[in-house]
């Protein structure tokens, strides 16, 4: 498909599509310049473009109220003019839709991190149904839970000197490490099954942080002076 190059005002635009031409009201007297054409050349002698020229009947007279009342010629806008806020509306659609997008993206890298968060939460809910079954039996299963609920605290926390996890509060230093120790199974239980609405804080900040690193991305190493940019500087140099 050809482009053309439009000068108007001693200024050469585009190169501009038949179609965006066509948007942009070009006047039959307009140079333009293709490539294979000798010089500029009024746009009603392109073969190509002639069909944008065709007859139309001009206006209706105005009625004798609007002949007595003052007009003003409304101010035209130049082809050029036109083309180029066409392809700033046109920009600025991407942008939205690519900021849709990146808004998107985020919120399902928000959504799959919490199950890692929550992780501990839904096991401490199985480990709890377990327990209750079973917390007034002596088998040997029951101390496999017991067990497994122990080792849902982390290594570093198991000796904590506050014994926020045993049934007596128990002096810091008074338990060796090959003490024994007497856990209070539901006080852990409840504590690390409050991590499955506690994983939702958690989850909404890596939904935020992933929409800023994208969106602020896009623009430090894919922009360049593509999308926003474009508009603003282009939007500087007409006026």
């Amino acid at each position: 498909m050809s482009e053309y190059y439009l000068a108007e005002n001693n200024e050469q635009t585009g190169p501009f599509t038949i179609e965006q031409l066509k948007k942009g009201e070009i006047a039959p007297e307009t140079l333009v310049w293709k490539e294979g054409l000798a010089d500029w050349t009024e746009a009603r002698n392109v073969k190509e473009l002639q069909d944008l020229f065709k007859t139309t009947p001009p206006p209706l007279p105005p009625s004798n109220t609007e002949k007595n009342t003052p007009t003003t010629k409304p101010k035209t806008k130049g082809v050029a003019e036109k083309l180029t806020e066409q392809k700033r509306k046109t920009v600025a659609a991407k942008e939205v839709k690519l900021s849709g997008k990146i808004l998107i993206y985020s919120l399902l890298i928000g959504i799959a991190s919490y199950p890692i968060f929550a992780f501990k939460g839904f096991k401490a809910i199985s480990l709890k149904n377990q327990y209750e079954e079973l917390r007034f039996s002596s088998s040997r299963q029951l101390e496999d839970v017991k067990r497994s609920i122990v080792d849902l605290i982390p290594e570093d926390e198991k000796w904590d000197s506050q014994g926020y996890f045993w049934s007596v509060d128990i002096p810091a230093g008074s338990i060796s490490g090959s003490g024994t120790r007497e856990w209070n199974y539901d006080r852990i239980l409840y504590w690390y099954g409050r991590k499955i609405t506690g994983a939702i804080g958690y989850s909404i900040g890596v939904m935020i942080a992933a929409f800023l690193i994208l969106f602020i991305g896009r623009y430090l190493f894919l922009g360049g002076k593509k999308g926003v940019n474009w508009v603003s500087e282009n939007s500087k140099e007409k006026a």
